[in-house]
Parts: structure tokens; C-alpha cells; sequence
């Protein structure tokens, strides 16, 4: 189980977390994010009780019936949850978010924030690049030194 995400997504939706959800939000098989509101994030034994809720704590709520998501997308990590057969989450060790094959001509278009978003994620493997990422480190480097575009 994978998902994948374009360069186009994470220009519209600003970062490759941000991009992780809406993709999630776009399928019925994925949930991603913090899930719950207000109430889930603040629900506790009186007035004032708060918790920092974690993805894991998000993924058991995400996976917690057999209607729910068979995958939660930790956004931070690209890491996919499941349930296993004995009812235990179990992370994968991996990014299961791949960016789609892009072309010179997109990656030039972009602007260099989301190629530094992107290429971050591509070095923290967030993210698994597909074909024409190679040279993005070239060429966002190009860019920074004031070369034009091709």
C-alpha cells in the first residue's frame, strides 16, 4: 500500500505534510493527520485535562473499527500504520509516499520554496522520488547562484 503525491499537489497545498493529507483525505482507504478534533484532542477526567496526542494515537483512532481507514499516513514520516491480525499497530519501516515522475520543465516552473520543501523531504526519505528528481540538488543549486532558467 502506497500513496503518491505530485509536485503540482505540494505547490497547491504548500508542504509535503500538507500535501500527505489532502491525498489521504482524497481516498477512503488512507486517513492522515490529526484526526478527531477538539473533543478527541482535549477529552479527558474533568475540566481543563489536555493530553499531546501523538500519530499513534491518531492511527489507533483512525484504525479502530472495521469501518475505519486500512492505513494511517503519519505525515511527519510518510510511514504507514495497520492493524495486524491480532489487533496490534504495526508501522511500516518505511515512507510509503512516493512524488510522481516530474520533468525538467516542471521542476523549473516551480518555485524554489516548495523545491527546497520537496528536496528536504526527499533527503529526510519522507519521501520516495520517482523518475527526474536526480538533479533537482543541481538545480535548485542553479537557481540559488543566480543562473536563468533553461
Amino acid at each position: 500500500m502506497s500513496i503518491t503525491i505530485t509536485l503540482r499537489d505540494v505547490e497547491r497545498h504548500g508542504s509535503i505534510r500538507a500535501a500527505i493529507i489532502a491525498t489521504c483525505n482524497e481516498h477512503d482507504l488512507y486517513a492522515s493527520g490529526d484526526l478527531g478534533g477538539p473533543t478527541f484532542a482535549t477529552s479527558g477526567p474533568g475540566l481543563g485535562w489536555s493530553r499531546q496526542f501523538d500519530a499513534m494515537d491518531y492511527a489507533g483512532r483512525a484504525l479502530s473499527d472495521e469501518y475505519g481507514a486500512a492505513g494511517y499516513i503519519d505525515a511527519a514520516d510518510g510511514r504507514m500504520a495497520t492493524l495486524c491480525d491480532e489487533g496490534e499497530i504495526e508501522w511500516t519501516d518505511q515512507s510509503v509516499v512516493s512524488l510522481d515522475d516530474v520533468t525538467s520543465a516542471e521542476i523549473l516552473d516551480a518555485d524554489r520554496d516548495t523545491l527546497r520543501n520537496v528536496q528536504d523531504a526527499i533527503d529526510s526519505q519522507v519521501v520516495r522520488p520517482g523518475n527526474g528528481w536526480d538533479d533537482l540538488d543541481a538545480i535548485i543549486e542553479a537557481m540559488e547562484d543566480g543562473e536563468p532558467r533553461a
